[in-house]
């Protein structure tokens, strides 16, 4: 082995050139003619960190998912206290408290159960009424809007105030001194 047979073991990756063969196209993602595009030296930081901070709005972005607990017809016994089923008595972790809980028509029920404000949908409810059980909603308090009477008002006059005669200090020039 010799000196001049040595190779770095890493080859040195090329810098991206602007329009030099595929991949980025022209611009090489630097977008058109402004201070970002060219070369030299680049914004201050503190410039930049407003850049940064402004979200990106493009492009379509998804909702985010309700998060709903499901529970089945056939589950209703595990929750029920009493024979009635609350929210209270299906939420077990503090988590779960924000979710929306529904129940859903798969399986059987034998047993007559009432559900007190639980979302409920179409087949289980015609389930548990079968059985001879009742569903409850609790209905949202309905906000009452106050009105409020628009007054005209009368346009604001100026006061007139009284004018003062104020003397006048005549000025006396500044004696230089050295």
């Amino acid at each position: 082995m010799q000196i001049h047979n040595l190779q770095p073991t890493i080859k040195k990756k090329r810098r991206k050139r602007i329009g030099r063969g595929g991949k980025r196209g022209a611009y090489s993602g630097r977008g058109q003619k402004g201070q970002k595009a060219h070369a030299g030296r680049k914004l201050p930081k503190s410039s930049m960190e407003v850049v940064y901070k402004i979200p990106k709005l493009r492009g379509l972005k998804n909702k985010p998912a309700k998060k709903v607990i499901r529970i089945d017809v056939s589950d209703l016994e595990k929750y029920a206290k009493e024979g009635i089923i609350t929210r209270d008595s299906v939420i077990k972790r503090p988590k779960d408290k924000k979710k929306e809980i529904k129940i859903l028509g798969n399986g059987e029920i034998k047993k007559a159960f009432t559900v007190v404000g639980i979302k409920v949908s179409k087949s289980a409810e015609a389930k548990i009424k079968k059985a001879h059980g009742k569903i409850v909603s609790e209905e949202k308090k309905e906000k009452t809007k106050v009105s409020k009477k628009i007054v005209a008002r009368s346009p604001k006059k100026p006061v007139k105030t009284k004018k003062t005669a104020t003397a006048k200090k005549k000025s006396t020039p500044r004696k230089k001194t050295k």
